[in-house]
């Protein structure tokens, strides 16, 4: 009893507030309430489980009550127990604020001395970068009174080297460089009041002069000797310049590239020596290859072939007198004057290596490309040395200018005598290769000079066009004209006139096409126009449409051997034409009476319209008729036979004479629908001797085909 007040009193000491327990069984309850909230949980599965097992909650309660308060009583004894560590407890964190206390103020004080400790560094940081400035400025100072010494100072084997100059070569190039930085360093604005400056800038002076002049004479020995190089490579027995970078030149020219700050030095620092250094290489190597390309020049005219200068036009020569009293009229039919041959192989090599000629003669065309092949190769040759080792992009030009002005004044003399248009077609498109490889080549030196020769070239062929035509237009066609029986022969003059124009088609290319297909077309106008000046030299019709057909025939069908020819569908158009007035004149010989009756009645003989003209009598058909029937066959065997005769070329004989078998067809069919239309009530006796078409043509047929 006395531990159980004990336990009350303390349980009063600790000012533990117990809430109140309230017996149930006491109170009064609203059992209406209860009822709804028996109702409202009697979901609840725990509430369910105790309602189905039948427990009395009245006892239930009071048994709860009881096991409260003794668990209550259990929490307040184990609370009390724990006093004694509760108190120690209490000690413990009171020792260890006491620490944390202590441990606070060593921080305070460890701060405090890193407070210190950073104003140290600071002051050090300051007092390094103090020291670092002027560390670096005594640096400066020595790097800049090390290079000032350097520079102003002269050594007695510097000089001595410089001056005697005895190996030019990379060497000399090494103490020219060192010079050099002497010199623009003594010139310096912050330097050159300097007194070691004005003292040392005269002998610098005296050795940039001495340098000068042995780099000049540098200059000129290897200039003389790229000159003897030249000489020796030149081959007097042949005609070309495939040896021009030879070993000796190479070498001489690799030797001056390895050394060519010499020529800046003289550039930057001597101008009047480096123009004069210039000079005398441009006016010896420009008279190396004037020289060469002189004597090529030379030797090209001795070996040409003539027959490109022959005084000839499409015109054939005028026959030549025999006796005194009489001439005979040949003439000449040779087309190789103006055939293209194997000269078209040239333009699958345009660019090739200029080729090897002996002694023999050869044709102007490959002359003259070897010839401009060795030029290009030349001036590329030269530029890629000279442009680099004088740095200078036009000193090229100059080099090449007396060359060039003496290539076109050769090229005007030779052009003078050229009468072969081909040639100069082939020349032509030489140029525009060899200038459009120079522009590949990023070389422009001579640009100007290949577009005069193209220029050139284009005047001396409209020149030679000019010249054929003016010949074609004062030409008499009688000299065409040997004997009226021999009219089925085309002239010299279409077979000239046919390889001319087939030669210069194979040439045309889009870079020319626009200057030569006019020219062609005017002088195509010419000879058609003595075609038919010709043509009315013959007494009769039927031999002067002859004479065109077997002419223009010659022409369209040496035209049509090639592709693209601009004056095939010309000459197509003149066949046709020529060739349809002559197969209606020779059916209006053979067959007079039926090509004007049907000629009255029709308008158009293809169609199927109506006769117009119906005023023809039955007695002028039947006679018609009649004759046709009779006489057909033999004057279509007269026609076959003078088909051989007539026309040069089998084959277009064979073609026209098949043209007149079926126009022959037409004009009869045509009549016998007029017959037939003007005749009507019935069928006359005289009917029997319209023939069918189909008995016609099987009558015709046999002649046509044995042709």
């Amino acid at each position: 009893m006395s531990d159980l007040t004990d336990e009350n009193l303390l349980a009063e000491d600790l000012d533990l507030n117990m809430p109140e327990i309230v017996d149930i069984t006491t109170k009064e309850v609203d059992f209406n309430e209860m009822e709804q909230d028996i109702q409202r949980f009697a979901s609840n599965e725990a509430v369910r489980a105790v309602l189905e097992k039948g427990v009395d909650l009245q006892n239930y309660g009071a048994k709860i009550q009881e096991n409260l308060e003794a668990a209550e009583q259990a929490s307040i004894n184990d609370y009390l127990r724990q006093i004694d560590r509760v108190e120690q407890l209490h000690e413990e964190i009171s020792t260890c604020d006491s620490a944390l206390e202590t441990m606070e103020d060593l921080l305070m004080q460890f701060k405090e001395s890193l407070g210190q400790i950073s104003s140290d560094i600071r002051t050090l940081q300051s007092k390094s970068q103090d020291i670092t400035i002027k560390l670096n400025n005594r640096k400066g100072l020595d790097k800049y009174l090390g290079e000032f010494t350097k520079k102003v100072t002269i050594s007695n084997d510097f000089s001595k080297k410089i001056t005697e100059g005895k190996d030019i070569g990379p060497n000399y190039v090494k103490l020219l460089l060192e010079l050099n930085d002497k010199l623009k360093f003594v010139h310096r604005k912050d330097i050159k009041t300097s007194q070691a400056a004005k003292e040392i800038t005269g002998s610098l002076e005296k050795l940039r002069n001495k340098a000068a002049e042995n780099v000049r004479k540098w200059i000129v020995t290897k200039t003389n000797q790229l000159r003897d190089a030249f000489n020796r490579d030149s081959d007097p027995n042949t005609l070309g310049f495939e040896q021009q970078d030879s070993l000796d030149k190479l070498s001489i020219q690799n030797s001056m590239m390895r050394c060519r700050f010499l020529f800046k030095f003289l550039k930057e620092n001597t101008p009047d020596v480096q123009q004069g250094a210039r000079s005398y290489y441009i006016d010896v190597v420009s008279k190396i290859y004037l020289e060469t390309f002189r004597n090529m020049s030379k030797r090209l005219t001795n070996q040409m072939a003539q027959i490109s200068m022959s005084p000839e036009t499409i015109i054939p020569a005028p026959p030549q007198k025999q006796g005194m009293f009489k001439s005979k009229r040949v003439v000449r039919e040779s087309t190789l004057f103006f055939s293209i041959g194997d000269r078209q192989k040239l333009l699958n090599d345009v660019l090739g290596p200029p080729q090897i000629f002996t002694q023999d003669s050869y044709p102007v065309e490959a002359l003259m490309r070897s010839l401009y092949q060795s030029l290009i190769d030349a001036v590329t040759s030269e530029h890629a040395f000279s442009s680099e080792f004088f740095d200078d992009d036009n000193i090229t030009g100059e080099i090449f200018a007396p060359t060039t002005a003496d290539l076109e004044q050769f090229l005007d003399k030779l052009l003078a005598k050229i009468t072969d248009p081909v040639c100069i077609i082939l020349l032509l498109r030489f140029a525009i290769a060899q200038k459009a490889e120079m522009q590949r080549r990023r070389v422009f030196k001579i640009d100007q000079h290949l577009s005069n020769v193209q220029s050139k070239l284009t005047s001396r062929f409209r020149a030679i066009i000019a010249f054929n035509q003016t010949a074609i237009e004062n030409c008499d066609p009688k000299m065409f004209v040997d004997n009226e029986a021999t009219a089925h022969h085309a002239n010299a003059m279409t077979r000239r006139f046919a390889e001319f124009s087939m030669s210069l088609s194979q040439l045309m290319s889009d870079d020319i096409s626009d200057m030569m297909t006019p020219e062609l077309h005017m002088i195509a106008a010419s000879v058609i126009d003595l075609i038919e000046r010709t043509s009315r030299e013959f007494k009769s019709q039927e031999l002067s449409a002859v004479f065109q057909i077997n002419n223009y025939y010659l022409i369209f069908s040496t035209l049509q051997t090639i592709n693209g020819c601009p004056l095939l569908d010309l000459f197509q158009q003149k066949l046709g034409d020529c060739t349809t007035y002559f197969v209606e004149l020779v059916i209006k010989i053979n067959f007079p009476k039926l090509v004007e009756t049907v000629r009255r009645a029709f308008t158009k003989l293809e169609t199927r319209e109506e006769p117009l003209n119906t005023g023809i009598g039955e007695s002028e058909l039947k006679e018609i008729a009649v004759d046709f029937k009779t006489y057909h066959i033999e004057r279509m065997k007269q026609i076959s036979e003078s088909q051989m005769l007539k026309f040069g070329d089998f084959q277009n004989g064979r073609v026209i004479l098949q043209i007149i078998a079926k126009r022959l067809v037409l004009y009869w069919a045509k009549f016998d629908q007029l017959c037939r239309f003007i005749v009507k009530g019935g069928s006359p006796a005289w009917f029997s001797n319209l023939i069918s078409s189909q008995q016609l043509v099987f009558n015709i047929k046999p002649m046509t085909d044995s042709f």
